[in-house]
């Protein structure tokens, strides 16, 4: 799925629909996303996973033992392919933070129609 509602949101979507929880060990951050966040005091796996999103980036899940070919049947045809975590049997989305602290992740982003309600 896209995660134009949010990195966040598409993965609490993404868990409630194939029924499995999700432990992020990598947010994927641009440079200047980095250097954005540190400007304005910001933290930027929280900037990453629920400001914003991209209509253009998919998510998506990998059996574990297909990674190595899915990832290079992405490169060989130009595209990136980031691992960004795991699928648990535990219905909670984690992140898991560079100096070893967890913390949930909230189901926060884009809410369609949300002035309607």
């Amino acid at each position: 799925m896209d995660c134009s509602d949010g990195l966040a949101r598409s993965l609490h979507y993404l868990s409630k629909m194939s029924g499995v929880g999700f432990r992020v060990t990598n947010v994927p951050i641009a440079e200047e996303a980095c250097s954005f966040a540190s400007m304005h005091l910001l933290d930027e796996a929280e900037l990453a996973l629920y400001q914003g999103g991209e209509e253009y980036e998919l998510i998506l899940c990998v059996e574990r033992d297909a990674w190595s070919r899915v990832y290079s049947a992405i490169r060989a045809s130009g595209g990136k392919l980031y691992r960004i975590g795991e699928a648990t049997p535990e219905k909670k989305l984690l992140l898991e933070r560079k100096d070893g602290s967890t913390q949930k992740i909230e189901p926060i982003g884009w809410e369609h129609f949300k002035k309607w309600h």
